[in-house]
């Protein structure tokens, strides 16, 4: 019995790291959101009032997406944001403009211009399928901040 129990543990081992490696490769996940997103563990994109920004998805289902900007978990006194109510699941991809990150996926993006009212504070991207709603996409941490001059989509490192 000892050596079921044993195998059990180091399969659900190996299955536990797999996952979590391959969180970051798209290939074959439905609705990944691949922008905005930094090439680093823990980063944060910084978006700044009338700033011309984007969002970047791959492989979404067919019907259509609900694109969001909502507070992070965990934050309080933000409030939700409708980037559109409804985006093709491959807007951008006939012509070009969207990047399937080398997977010959179908890909979708959508271009936005942040609120000036949008209050600072931590937020994530929320992409969901509006013909099959359990299908969300998330993006790294973005952090409003106030208007900078000559600042485009900086990204900070966290510690």
């Amino acid at each position: 019995m000892v050596p079921l129990t044993y195998l059990t543990f180091l399969l659900s081992l190996v299955a536990l790291s797999w996952a979590q490696a391959s969180n970051d490769d798209p290939r074959g996940k439905l609705l990944y959101v691949n922008y905005p997103s930094c090439d680093h563990y823990k980063c944060q994109v910084i978006w700044r009032p009338n700033q011309s920004v984007y969002v970047n998805w791959l492989n979404a289902p067919a019907g259509g997406l609900k694109i969001q900007l909502v507070p992070q978990e965990g934050t309080t006194g933000l409030k939700t944001y409708t980037i559109t109510n409804k985006v093709g699941s491959i807007h951008g991809f006939k012509d070009k403009t969207c990047e399937d990150m080398g997977t010959g996926e179908k890909c979708g993006r959508f271009d936005w211009t942040v609120p000036k009212g949008v209050k600072e504070g931590k937020y994530e991207v929320v992409v969901t399928s509006l013909s099959r709603p359990e299908v969300v996409g998330y993006t790294d941490t973005v952090v409003i901040k106030m208007s900078k001059k000559g600042k485009r989509h900086e990204v900070n490192r966290m510690e």
